[in-house]
Protein backbone atom coordinates (compact mmCIF):
# COMPACT_ATOMS: atom_id res chain seq x y z
CA UNK A 1 0.00 0.00 0.00
CA UNK A 2 2.83 2.40 0.87
CA UNK A 3 4.53 1.49 -2.36
CA UNK A 4 1.34 2.18 -4.30
CA UNK A 5 0.89 5.59 -2.66
CA UNK A 6 4.53 6.36 -3.38
CA UNK A 7 4.11 5.48 -7.06
CA UNK A 8 0.94 7.61 -7.22
CA UNK A 9 2.76 10.57 -5.71
CA UNK A 10 5.63 10.15 -8.12
CA UNK A 11 3.16 10.00 -11.00
CA UNK A 12 1.48 13.19 -9.77
CA UNK A 13 4.85 14.87 -9.48
CA UNK A 14 5.70 13.75 -13.00
CA UNK A 15 2.38 15.10 -14.30
CA UNK A 16 3.03 18.39 -12.50
CA UNK A 17 6.45 18.51 -14.11
CA UNK A 18 4.92 18.00 -17.53
CA UNK A 19 2.33 20.71 -16.83
CA UNK A 20 5.06 23.09 -15.65
CA UNK A 21 7.06 22.49 -18.82
CA UNK A 22 3.94 23.06 -20.91
CA UNK A 23 3.21 26.28 -19.02
CA UNK A 24 6.81 27.40 -19.41
CA UNK A 25 6.59 26.73 -23.13
CA UNK A 26 3.32 28.63 -23.35
CA UNK A 27 4.83 31.54 -21.37
CA UNK A 28 7.80 31.65 -23.75
CA UNK A 29 5.48 31.73 -26.78
CA UNK A 30 3.34 34.49 -25.19
CA UNK A 31 6.40 36.59 -24.34
CA UNK A 32 7.71 36.16 -27.88
CA UNK A 33 4.36 37.15 -29.36
CA UNK A 34 4.15 40.12 -26.99
CA UNK A 35 7.63 41.25 -28.06
CA UNK A 36 6.58 41.00 -31.72
CA UNK A 37 3.38 42.94 -31.02
CA UNK A 38 5.40 45.60 -29.18
CA UNK A 39 7.67 45.95 -32.24
CA UNK A 40 4.60 46.32 -34.46
CA UNK A 41 3.14 48.91 -32.05
CA UNK A 42 6.36 50.95 -32.14
CA UNK A 43 6.45 50.79 -35.94
CA UNK A 44 2.82 51.96 -36.10
CA UNK A 45 3.54 54.82 -33.70
CA UNK A 46 6.53 55.86 -35.81
CA UNK A 47 4.47 55.62 -39.00
CA UNK A 48 1.64 57.66 -37.45
CA UNK A 49 4.15 60.25 -36.25
CA UNK A 50 5.65 60.46 -39.74
CA UNK A 51 2.20 60.80 -41.33
CA UNK A 52 1.25 63.53 -38.87
CA UNK A 53 4.49 65.36 -39.58
CA UNK A 54 3.91 65.13 -43.32
CA UNK A 55 0.32 66.31 -42.91
CA UNK A 56 1.48 69.39 -40.95
CA UNK A 57 4.58 70.38 -42.92
CA UNK A 58 5.34 71.53 -46.43
CA UNK A 59 7.39 68.72 -48.03
CA UNK A 60 9.72 71.09 -49.89
CA UNK A 61 10.72 73.63 -47.24
CA UNK A 62 9.92 71.77 -44.03
CA UNK A 63 7.86 74.76 -42.85
CA UNK A 64 4.47 74.27 -41.25
CA UNK A 65 1.63 74.39 -43.76
CA UNK A 66 -1.75 76.12 -43.83
CA UNK A 67 -3.47 73.10 -42.31
CA UNK A 68 -1.39 73.58 -39.17
CA UNK A 69 -1.39 77.37 -39.41
CA UNK A 70 -5.01 78.09 -38.52
CA UNK A 71 -5.16 75.98 -35.31
CA UNK A 72 -1.86 77.47 -34.11
CA UNK A 73 -3.00 81.01 -34.87
CA UNK A 74 -6.23 80.47 -32.95
CA UNK A 75 -4.31 78.98 -30.02
CA UNK A 76 -1.86 81.91 -29.90
CA UNK A 77 -4.69 84.43 -30.16
CA UNK A 78 -6.39 82.80 -27.18
CA UNK A 79 -3.12 82.83 -25.26
CA UNK A 80 -2.61 86.48 -26.14
CA UNK A 81 -6.13 87.36 -25.04
CA UNK A 82 -5.75 85.44 -21.76
CA UNK A 83 -2.35 86.79 -20.73
CA UNK A 84 -2.62 90.27 -22.31
CA UNK A 85 0.60 89.83 -24.28
CA UNK A 86 1.33 91.15 -27.80
CA UNK A 87 1.18 88.98 -30.90
CA UNK A 88 2.71 90.00 -34.23
CA UNK A 89 2.74 88.53 -37.73
CA UNK A 90 4.95 88.97 -40.77
CA UNK A 91 3.73 88.09 -44.25
CA UNK A 92 6.61 87.69 -46.73
CA UNK A 93 6.64 87.36 -50.51
CA UNK A 94 9.85 86.75 -52.47
CA UNK A 95 10.27 89.48 -55.09
CA UNK A 96 10.20 88.45 -58.76
CA UNK A 97 10.50 84.78 -57.88
CA UNK A 98 9.10 83.79 -61.28
CA UNK A 99 12.27 85.22 -62.85
CA UNK A 100 14.35 82.82 -60.78
CA UNK A 101 12.39 79.86 -62.14
CA UNK A 102 12.46 81.23 -65.70
CA UNK A 103 16.18 82.03 -65.61
CA UNK A 104 17.63 79.13 -63.62
CA UNK A 105 14.93 76.47 -63.76
CA UNK A 106 12.46 75.11 -61.21
CA UNK A 107 15.04 72.93 -59.47
CA UNK A 108 17.09 76.00 -58.57
CA UNK A 109 13.86 77.79 -57.64
CA UNK A 110 12.99 74.97 -55.22
CA UNK A 111 16.49 75.19 -53.75
CA UNK A 112 16.02 78.94 -53.21
CA UNK A 113 12.80 78.28 -51.28
CA UNK A 114 14.65 75.74 -49.11
CA UNK A 115 17.47 78.23 -48.45
CA UNK A 116 14.99 80.94 -47.48
CA UNK A 117 13.15 78.62 -45.09
CA UNK A 118 16.41 77.50 -43.46
CA UNK A 119 17.54 81.10 -42.96
CA UNK A 120 14.18 82.04 -41.46
CA UNK A 121 14.30 79.20 -38.95
CA UNK A 122 17.91 79.98 -38.00
CA UNK A 123 17.07 83.63 -37.40
CA UNK A 124 13.95 83.13 -35.25
CA UNK A 125 13.31 82.02 -31.68
CA UNK A 126 12.15 78.53 -30.81
CA UNK A 127 8.73 79.94 -29.83
CA UNK A 128 8.21 81.52 -33.27
CA UNK A 129 6.47 79.75 -36.15
CA UNK A 130 7.27 79.76 -39.87
CA UNK A 131 4.50 78.73 -42.29
CA UNK A 132 4.69 78.31 -46.02
CA UNK A 133 1.57 80.24 -46.92
CA UNK A 134 1.70 79.26 -50.57
CA UNK A 135 4.07 79.44 -53.53
CA UNK A 136 6.80 81.91 -52.57
CA UNK A 137 4.84 83.37 -49.63
CA UNK A 138 5.66 82.76 -45.98
CA UNK A 139 3.83 83.72 -42.80
CA UNK A 140 5.76 84.19 -39.56
CA UNK A 141 3.99 84.15 -36.21
CA UNK A 142 5.76 85.95 -33.35
CA UNK A 143 4.19 85.35 -29.90
CA UNK A 144 4.84 87.92 -27.15
CA UNK A 145 6.25 90.36 -29.73
CA UNK A 146 5.42 94.05 -30.11
CA UNK A 147 5.10 95.66 -33.54
CA UNK A 148 8.47 97.43 -33.38
CA UNK A 149 10.20 94.17 -32.49
CA UNK A 150 8.42 92.41 -35.36
CA UNK A 151 9.57 95.09 -37.82
CA UNK A 152 13.15 94.68 -36.60
CA UNK A 153 12.79 90.92 -37.05
CA UNK A 154 11.54 91.41 -40.62
CA UNK A 155 14.52 93.68 -41.38
CA UNK A 156 16.93 91.12 -39.94
CA UNK A 157 15.36 88.35 -42.01
CA UNK A 158 15.58 90.46 -45.16
CA UNK A 159 19.25 91.23 -44.56
CA UNK A 160 20.02 87.57 -44.01
CA UNK A 161 18.19 86.44 -47.14
CA UNK A 162 20.04 89.03 -49.24
CA UNK A 163 23.37 87.93 -47.76
CA UNK A 164 22.89 84.15 -47.70
CA UNK A 165 20.56 83.03 -50.49
CA UNK A 166 21.83 82.32 -54.01
CA UNK A 167 20.94 83.25 -56.66
CA UNK A 168 20.37 86.59 -54.89
CA UNK A 169 16.88 87.95 -54.37
CA UNK A 170 14.92 90.28 -52.11
CA UNK A 171 11.53 90.09 -50.45
CA UNK A 172 8.64 92.34 -49.53
CA UNK A 173 6.83 92.05 -46.22
CA UNK A 174 3.74 93.19 -44.38
CA UNK A 175 3.95 93.41 -40.60
CA UNK A 176 1.10 93.81 -38.13
CA UNK A 177 -0.08 93.36 -34.57
CA UNK A 178 -3.12 91.38 -33.48
CA UNK A 179 -5.77 93.91 -32.43
CA UNK A 180 -8.73 91.71 -31.58
CA UNK A 181 -9.54 90.33 -35.04
CA UNK A 182 -10.42 86.75 -35.78
CA UNK A 183 -7.85 84.63 -37.62
CA UNK A 184 -9.10 85.34 -41.14
CA UNK A 185 -9.36 89.10 -40.68
CA UNK A 186 -5.93 89.18 -39.06
CA UNK A 187 -4.36 87.41 -42.05
CA UNK A 188 -6.31 89.65 -44.41
CA UNK A 189 -4.91 92.73 -42.64
CA UNK A 190 -1.30 91.52 -42.83
CA UNK A 191 -1.77 90.44 -46.44
CA UNK A 192 -3.06 93.90 -47.38
CA UNK A 193 0.12 95.42 -45.95
CA UNK A 194 2.18 93.03 -48.04
CA UNK A 195 0.16 94.12 -51.06
CA UNK A 196 1.06 97.76 -50.40
CA UNK A 197 4.73 96.82 -50.05
CA UNK A 198 4.65 95.09 -53.44
CA UNK A 199 2.69 97.92 -55.04
CA UNK A 200 5.12 100.56 -53.78
CA UNK A 201 8.24 99.17 -55.35
CA UNK A 202 8.96 95.82 -53.63
CA UNK A 203 12.02 95.09 -51.48
CA UNK A 204 10.39 96.90 -48.56
CA UNK A 205 8.53 96.34 -45.31
CA UNK A 206 5.00 97.69 -44.89
CA UNK A 207 3.74 98.40 -41.39
CA UNK A 208 0.42 100.06 -42.18
CA UNK A 209 -2.16 100.10 -44.96
CA UNK A 210 -1.16 103.53 -46.25
CA UNK A 211 2.46 104.26 -45.34
CA UNK A 212 5.43 102.23 -46.47
CA UNK A 213 8.65 101.78 -44.55
CA UNK A 214 11.32 101.23 -47.18
CA UNK A 215 14.29 99.24 -45.90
Amino acid sequence: ESSLRFRQKMHEIELLGIKNRELEGARFIIEKQYAELDKIRKKLEKANSTLKLRAERDPLTGCLNQQRMYPLLRREIERTRRYKTPLSLIMIDLDDFKKVNDTYGHQIGDNVLKQVAINFRKSLRKVDYVFRYGGEEFLILLPSTHLEEAVNTARRLKERVVAEVTPPLTFSAGVGLWEGEDVHNLIRKIDSRLYFAKANGKNRIEISDTKCDST
